[in-house]
């Protein structure tokens, strides 16, 4: 039973590094899902900013305008380099939690939107039956009841009489004169002995051992409830904020379709000279903040989807 329950600690901590290994690769596919963005919006401002240029040197576009868009490219490109740190950094962190050589490169392949895809269309029954054996910590729980148990009984058994037996055969050599085979030779012995040992009385110090034993089952009873009872938060909260997450993203993905589409407007009024450039800046910095917000909700809901299957246990 002890070594069943040694292995019931091996698996609470595989499910713990499964947890961190698949939280630290969600974190690269957020931060190169931000890069995809950043290199979207540099490619814009720079088409943006190469029109207008050729629209200053034709008398069309005043520097001032020139000035703002190149401001904007320029801190574009530096959040794009900042963020091949972050991916590095990220990369590293997943090697740590994988105990994989931090020296040697490791490629994430996989496709965020395959996920966001697969995590959206999934549904969540808040009603649904709980089981609690997909937790490796309750089965770790059980196994130190049923250890209990046998403890309770080893003890009791210790009431019982106790019975030895032994027997002993040796050969000794008597004589006077160690080399003289005239004389007596090796002399046989043997023996045999049965003791029952019947305890009377040991001032209670066997009845205090018992009611230790029987004091620590309870204990890992209502520990077994308790854990019943915060798992069972745990899942319901986990359901909640991954409901909550997916329709978060939902706004947030229409909130960055419509300033994508402001944004676009208010470019091409800027080209036909019936705009202005504070115009594009405004436009263009609210669509950066539905960005960021958008990176956010994804990341809310790979995590929220994340620690709801560490709650039910099937990570």
């Amino acid at each position: 039973l002890f070594k069943e329950l040694s292995r019931k600690s091996l698996d609470v901590k595989e499910q713990e590094i499964k947890s961190n290994v698949t939280k630290a690769y969600m974190n690269i596919l957020i931060a190169q899902e931000n890069k995809d963005i950043l290199s979207k919006n540099i490619s814009n401002i720079s088409q943006s900013l190469k029109e207008a240029k050729a629209s200053y040197e034709s008398g069309f576009m005043e520097q001032l305008d020139v000035d703002r868009l190149q401001v904007s490219l320029e801190n574009v490109i530096i959040e794009f380099e900042n963020i091949d740190q972050v991916i590095e950094l990220t990369k590293n962190l997943l090697k740590f939690q994988m105990s994989y050589p931090l020296e040697e490169d490791i490629e994430i392949t996989e496709n965020i939107q395959t996920l966001i895809d697969l995590t959206k269309i999934e549904e969540v029954n808040l009603t649904a039956s709980i089981d609690f054996n997909n937790r490796a910590e309750y089965a770790q729980i059980e196994q130190g009841n049923e250890l209990n148990k046998l403890n309770i009984e080893r003890l009791k058994k210790g009431y019982l009489p106790t019975i030895t037996a032994s027997a002993n055969l040796n050969e000794s050599l008597q004589r006077d004169d160690l080399f003289d085979n005239n004389q007596i030779g090796w002399i046989p012995q043997a023996s045999a002995s049965l003791g029952v040992r019947v305890p009377i009385y040991d001032g209670n110090f066997k009845k205090g051992q018992i009611k230790q034993a029987e004091i620590e089952l309870d204990r890992t009873v209502i520990q077994k409830l308790e854990f019943e009872r915060a798992v069972s938060l745990q899942v319901k909260t986990a359901k909640l904020n991954f409901r909550n997450a997916k329709q978060t993203l939902n706004n947030r993905t229409a909130t960055l379709e419509t300033m994508e589409g402001i944004y676009e407007k208010t470019q091409i009024k800027f080209k036909e000279g019936v705009g202005s450039s504070i115009e594009v800046t405004q436009a263009e910095m609210q669509l950066f903040q539905a960005q960021a917000q958008y990176i956010n909700a994804l990341y809310d809901l790979l995590i929220s989807k994340t620690d709801l299957d560490i709650a039910l246990g099937t990570l």
